[in-house]
């Protein structure tokens, strides 16, 4: 139905907006969050009270903005699985999975997503193939003025 779309557009916009404010005061902003939200929506095979269900993967963890987003919007009994190679961004990922017992983070580079996965059926996955705020304003990490130094996985 035309109206109850618009209505949850609406909905997510709004919690999209919050999800930013949050996200800003720990120092990072996701960008394309409403996107990624609004095509988790139309391939999730179940819709438990609003909320996705099953398994998802967020490939490029960074500092967890959209991790967060779709945990939030998550059932129960779903998963979220997070790839990131950038060791900061893992100890960021290893936090949330001591507080989520439904986020599980891989120190792994998305080329091993097969690996991970290990045969498991997801719904969604998000590859995000930019890189953090955190990242572009610490020279060292050579994305901003500094050292030319384009790894992520600096060890």
């Amino acid at each position: 139905d035309l109206l109850e779309l618009e209505k949850e557009r609406k909905a997510i916009e709004a919690r999209h907006v919050d999800a930013l404010q949050r996200a800003a005061k720990a120092g990072h902003q996701p960008l394309f969050l409403l996107h990624v939200l609004e095509h988790f929506a139309q391939v999730s095979p179940n819709r438990s009270g609003g909320k996705f269900s099953g398994t998802y993967v967020d490939c490029t963890f960074g500092r967890g903005g959209h991790s967060r987003e779709l945990l939030s919007r998550m059932s129960a009994d779903s998963k979220l699985i997070a790839l990131d190679v950038d060791p900061e961004s893992v100890a960021v990922g290893r936090e949330l999975e001591q507080k989520d017992h439904r986020f599980t983070i891989f120190h792994s580079s998305f080329a091993d997503l097969a690996e991970v996965l290990d045969g498991t059926e997801v719904q969604g996955v998000l590859i995000n193939s930019g890189f953090t705020t955190a990242a572009k304003k610490n020279g060292k990490r050579g994305i901003m003025h500094g050292v030319l130094d384009l790894r992520f996985n600096q060890q």
